[in-house]
């Protein structure tokens, strides 16, 4: 069975969304495009966790920067399987949604 981990990163309190969420758009990725309180900060995110977007910016790259181990978990990007060898060429755009899950074993 496949679940969603839960992140253990650094993530900025500015872009913790709250009751009053930020404005929501169509992505052309098909994702969400939100934007924070800052001004308009692009986003994706990682396990529903909301986090800033930069150009460039892969699907490895986010797993690397929030200690997510690149060979023990599965990834789906917006809803969609994403295979662990496509990871470092597939760029994430604001508004992606990258959903990593963990193999549980045991009964």
């Amino acid at each position: 069975m496949l679940t969603p981990m839960s992140l253990n990163s650094r993530i900025d309190a500015s872009h913790e969304e709250t009751p009053g969420r930020p404005p929501v758009s169509s992505s052309p990725s098909g994702g969400l495009a939100r934007s924070d309180r800052s001004g308009g900060a692009r986003l994706v995110m990682l396990n529903e966790q909301p986090l800033p977007w930069r150009e460039g910016l892969s699907a490895a790259a986010l797993l690397a920067e929030h200690d997510q181990p690149e060979d023990r978990v599965a990834t789906a990007l917006n809803g969609e399987f994403l295979p662990r060898h496509a990871r470092a060429r597939t760029l994430l755009q604001p508004g992606d949604e990258l959903t990593v899950f963990r193999a549980i074993v045991g009964g």
